[in-house]
């Protein structure tokens, strides 16, 4: 017995886990182009073996399907979309990579795992710290200059 799941990008965690409440199949298969960094479909890729590298039982396996493996697409459609969209665009649907694009978030994903990436590991020698809250479309800022703050 097998589990397949097409579009995978739009398959809700709820639907997801409903399937992992099935026993005895062989093969869970997920097929989709890439969207948002969020959902199942996107942290079952961040784990995975990823393709040149040979599968392993019970491990999770990607394998990405860029363009320039397509050949049944023409290229003339390739460079009227790489020259008419969004290099966000462009990564997402040509370059099979997952991305931000048309999502609502103020700080893109990228942005936000950079900056956490390469925040220091190190008291901060300021105390004073400004948040935003952008919830419903209003603004809400909170400053404060007696918080201890540390990363």
């Amino acid at each position: 017995m097998s589990i397949g799941i097409n579009e995978a990008k739009t398959v809700p965690d709820t639907i997801r886990d409903a399937l992992s409440r099935c026993t005895g199949y062989s093969y869970w298969l997920e097929v989709s182009s890439p969207a948002f960094k969020t959902g199942g479909f996107y942290r079952a890729s961040l784990g995975a073996v990823r393709y040149p590298e040979i599968p392993k039982l019970g491990e999770w396996y990607y394998r990405r399907v860029p363009v320039d493996e397509c050949p049944h697409i023409p290229k003339s459609h390739v460079k009227e979309m790489a020259s008419v969209k969004s290099a966000e665009w462009c990564a997402s649907s040509l370059d099979a990579e997952f991305t931000d694009l048309n999502a609502s978030n103020v700080i893109k994903v990228d942005l936000w795992d950079t900056a956490i990436a390469t925040v220091p590991n190190q008291e901060m020698e300021s105390r004073f710290a400004i948040g935003g809250d952008l919830a419903a479309g209003e603004m809400n800022v909170v400053s404060t200059s007696d918080m201890d703050i540390s990363l």
